[in-house]
């Protein structure tokens, strides 16, 4: 196995824990948090990491936009963000992360 076929599962804070949410290790390490769980963790199964601030719904979009940037790492956004009036979201991130931002603020709404 690869560390990209590992799989590690992710314990929503909301739900009981027959609800779980599976991902790469790959992908999961992209998160600094969940990477140095990892790190602690030595169950040689399949790694849990509990995530009990985090609510199923917030954690599935959270899965979703690793599982997108896994082998297509996100671009570093250039700080301080200029405040240009009618600057358009995607022109700072991708186009999928600025449709990805807008669905979220729709879903918040």
């Amino acid at each position: 196995l690869t560390m990209s076929d590992d799989k590690v599962i992710l314990l929503p804070g909301d739900t009981d824990k027959e609800e779980k949410v599976e991902v790469s290790r790959k992908a999961a390490c992209q998160s600094k948090l969940m990477e140095s769980m990892l790190a602690e963790d030595n169950d040689p199964d399949t790694p849990e990491i509990p995530l009990l601030e985090v609510a199923k719904p917030i954690l599935d979009k959270v899965v979703e936009f690793l599982n997108h940037h896994v082998d297509d790492p996100m671009a570093e956004i250039k700080k301080p963000i200029e405040n240009k009036k009618g600057l358009k979201m995607s022109e700072i991130v991708s186009r999928w992360d600025a449709d990805f931002i807008d669905a979220m603020e729709n879903d918040q709404e």
